[in-house]
């Protein structure tokens, strides 16, 4: 069984990745903050991180940094309608993200990748 954790500011982006995501061999654990996030990972190990970088207060790059300082080998897969910026892949690459996608995403490319992390960790 491999646990995701889903961050996102919008239920709507949210219930798409359940949606996306959902499989007999994954436990689901979805928030709306970057703060929710670092509680989720401070009880709980997950197999990969799935972060959208565009939310108030504290964005994905900020969370994701705080979520390596918690699980360093967890993989964190971005999320963004704003890769075309070099400065937000620089700051991606910084905080240790092993992706950053495009929004929206294509649903079989990004199950492709979850499924290739955990592979990876078991």
């Amino acid at each position: 069984m491999s646990r995701l954790l889903l961050v996102d500011d919008q239920s709507k982006n949210l219930i798409a990745l359940e949606a996306t995501l959902r499989a007999p061999h994954r436990e689901l654990v979805s928030v709306q903050s970057g703060e929710h996030a670092i509680e989720e990972a401070r009880r709980r190990e997950f197999s990969v991180v799935v972060l959208d970088v565009v939310m108030p207060r504290m964005d994905g790059l900020e969370t994701a940094a705080a979520l390596k300082t918690l699980a360093p080998n967890t993989p964190i897969i971005l999320l963004s309608a704003y890769f075309e910026d070099e400065d937000v892949l620089a700051r991606a690459e910084a905080v240790g993200a092993h992706e950053c996608m495009a929004k929206p995403f294509n649903p079989a490319v990004l199950c492709g990748k979850i499924a290739h992390y955990e592979q990876s960790s078991v």
